[in-house]
């Protein structure tokens, strides 16, 4: 990080002999000083800028993983309530009650 701003505050420095040759030192610290001060108030606003970005993702996630996970809870519901009604069946061939469409006889009888 610190040789970052080493080469940003050198790259400032070789920008502003290039632009303001005829500058005195004191005139040319005020405007490396001003100029580090916009870098780092722009770099300061990008930084919070990211990281509602990233907040918004985070939030995104975890709404999207909190559908998912609903959307398994009712699948699961409806699997149940779907096993439950077949349960329910009646025995194709014997007529058998709760026998879940074909008793255990009748299913040995087909097998053989």
């Amino acid at each position: 990080m610190v040789h970052l701003r080493r080469a940003r505050r050198a790259r400032t420095v070789a920008e502003i002999d290039r632009e303001l040759p005829h500058l005195g030192d004191g005139e040319r610290r005020r405007v490396l000083e001003e100029r580090l001060r916009e870098q780092a108030t722009a770099e300061a606003e990008d930084l919070a800028w990211r990281q509602e970005q990233a907040r918004a993702e985070k939030a995104r996630r975890a709404a999207d993983r909190a559908a998912d996970q609903e959307r398994a809870e009712r699948e699961r519901a409806a699997e149940a309530a779907a096993e439950t009604i077949r349960q329910a069946l009646a025995c194709e061939d014997c007529g058998q009650q709760q026998a879940g469409g074909m008793c255990e006889a009748c299913g040995y009888r087909r097998q053989t």
